[in-house]
């Protein structure tokens, strides 16, 4: 259990922190072994939705409605990029 207190709080996705949460929550999707659902175009549903729930826990909740209509962990990944980068313009 004390190994759990070392690891860093990713701080949820919101419109100002993208470049760290995007480096943070790639290394989260390796260490569960799911980084392959947003890097691959095919990759087994039970992982990618396991990626794309991952991903959704570390998102603020005006995020959470295009999330969902993204479908996948790809999609997913992509829209935090789009919609936190294109918010700055």
């Amino acid at each position: 259990m004390a190994a759990e207190a070392s690891k860093p709080v990713v701080e949820c996705l919101d419109v100002d922190n993208y470049a760290t949460w995007r480096i943070l929550m790639k290394y989260v999707l390796i260490s569960k072994g799911l980084w392959a659902a947003v890097e691959s175009d095919t990759v087994e549903h039970e992982a990618d939705q396991k990626a794309l729930a991952t991903i959704g826990l570390y998102v603020k909740e005006h995020h959470l409605s295009t999330l969902e209509r993204c479908g996948t962990a790809k999609r997913a990944f992509c829209m935090a990029s789009a919609s936190c980068c294109c918010s700055r313009l």
